[in-house]
């Protein structure tokens, strides 16, 4: 690895720098790192969304590691300028997959740090122990951002997935009725192919910026642990300088060194500095040795003080530091430090108070999930509910108007909306009156976003005889009502609402749908 070939510059930066870092070498590199996502993710998902359009999309998520493989194989030649091209990444690819190919897409699979660890096993070659050392001391840092660097890719492909879908919900014209939220549950194939076209827009789209973030963040740990600024700076200044211009340095470093020698003196008479000082304290009342040990002493006093009077003794810099001793702040100085146990009791019933309530939302909440989810998890644990009590999905088209409820003499009602004429009306209470008991006696897995075709085609599913031929006709004769605006004659109105009597005479009164 040639340090001096890096394509960027090699400044410490922190996290968020090498973020930016890595987004910006994705685009400056974005034809051969789009090239490869597309040519490697695109057969595969057009083969899962065929296979199953529901779990399919699942199956692509869970290979997505091997995919950021060809993606880093591309940054790290890129960045020390090895022009890498699409067939170049596709050749190189599967051997890139061999090292932890089953781990990157099982226990490996949710690590949060995946893009910042990749390089380490895969450049680097580390497995085992060794691996997980050399993860520990890039990880050894305050600034370790990975974490978040995942989480705000994630944000990313939900806010592009969304923003299409929301793009494709405005391009939709006013007249056709479509809820995004109830389409999200519906079972049509057509349906979940958008949903899955958007999310993979997303997927392609973030990738190579996700592993160039992880990637930058990677190299700039290894320039500040292992200084390659200062040897690429001691190369530009050995290039730079002449042969002569190295020995005049090296002259002068010769004389600092030189300087540096004086200090075994300094040490030397502090040593006899000391002699003399337990000389005075042993037998300080013999007149000759006194004398001369106070001598001695003065003079070694007075060179020590000229030593310590020049640099570099002479700076001097006050530090006050705090440190965590439990519910009390202890200064660094001998002070007596203040009595907190006071406030911290009122802190801990406060934080006890929190705990409670954090409790007793969190339940709550889970509660609520459960209960708007009880429909769901009844038919997954296959338990009979009481259909009765239920209020019935119907479907949007057959609500011509809003309806708090059925009326309690339906006959009477059809005759009054068939003397008006009003046959929207007529056909609008036939489908809500007669959707509501097929709901109830068979069951039918009805939603507000089906069209006509789809609730035919579920009660066709379930529904057998008269009920099935009568419904049949009804929906088609509200078809070309509603969308060829061709008006049925009064007879055919009549007949309508005889049949209905007739099939649905077991209909109870007042039913809610």
């Amino acid at each position: 690895m040639k340090i001096e070939a890096l394509a960027i510059a090699t400044q410490p930066r922190n996290s968020w720098k090498s973020f930016d870092l890595g987004c910006r070498m994705a685009m400056q590199w974005w034809v051969p790192l789009y090239g490869f996502m597309l040519c490697s993710t695109l057969p595969i998902f057009i083969v899962c969304t065929l296979l199953s359009p529901e779990y399919g999309v699942y199956f692509l998520w869970l290979l997505k590691p091997w995919f950021e493989r060809g993606l880093l194989y591309i940054h790290s030649r890129q960045v020390f300028g090895q022009q890498v091209s699409v067939v170049d990444a596709l050749k190189a690819w599967p051997s890139q997959i061999k090292v932890y190919w089953l781990a990157s897409i099982t226990w490996q699979r949710l690590s949060p740090s995946r893009g910042f660890d990749l390089p380490v096993a895969q450049l680097e070659g580390l497995k085992g122990e060794k691996r997980k050392a050399r993860l520990r001391l890039l990880h050894q840092t305050t600034d370790d951002n990975s974490y978040w660097w995942l989480l705000i890719c994630l944000h990313w492909e939900l806010f592009i997935t969304f923003g299409l879908l929301m793009l494709v919900n405005m391009l939709i014209p006013l007249g056709f009725e479509w809820n995004i939220a109830d389409a999200f549950y519906s079972e049509s194939n057509l349906i979940l192919i958008a949903y899955n076209v958007c999310w993979y827009f997303a997927l392609v789209l973030i990738a190579p910026l996700f592993i160039g973030g992880g990637f930058a963040a990677y190299l700039n740990r290894r320039i500040l642990l292992e200084g390659w600024d200062i040897e690429l700076g001691l190369k530009k200044i050995r290039n730079r300088w002449s042969a002569k211009q190295i020995s005049l340095l090296v002259i002068l470093v010769a004389g600092l060194m030189g300087y540096a020698a004086d200090a075994p003196v300094a040490y030397a008479q502090t040593n006899e500095l000391e002699q003399v000082t337990e000389e005075l304290a042993t037998d300080p009342e013999e007149p000759q040795l006194s004398e001369d040990a106070l001598k001695k002493h003065t003079a070694i006093k007075e060179s020590l003080q000229e030593i310590l009077a020049g640099p570099p003794f002479h700076n001097k810099e006050m530090v006050r530091d705090w440190r965590w001793t439990g519910w009390k702040w202890e200064s660094s100085e001998p002070e007596e430090p203040a009595d907190l146990s006071d406030w911290m009791g009122i802190f801990a019933v406060i934080a006890k108070f929190a705990e409670v309530i954090l409790w007793v939302l969190f339940i709550s909440i889970i509660g609520w999930l459960l209960w708007l989810s009880r429909h769901q998890l009844a038919k997954l644990l296959n338990i009979k509910v009481d259909l009765k009590k239920q209020k019935v999905d119907l479907p949007a088209f057959s609500r011509h108007e809003k309806q708090q409820g059925l009326p309690s003499d339906i006959p009477a009602e059809l005759d009054a909306l068939l003397e008006q004429q009003a046959y929207r009306q007529v056909l609008s209470l036939l489908l809500v009156s007669s959707l509501t008991y097929l709901y109830k006696k068979h069951d039918l897995s009805l939603t507000e976003s089906m069209t006509e075709l789809e609730c035919l085609a579920e009660i066709r599913s379930k529904v057998q005889g008269e009920s099935l031929r009568f419904m049949t006709s009804l929906i088609q004769l509200w078809i070309d009502l509603a969308w060829a605006h061709r008006w049925p004659n009064a007879e055919k109105m009549a007949e309508l609402c005889t049949q209905w009597q007739q099939v649905f005479l077991t209909v109870e009164a007042g039913e809610t749908p």
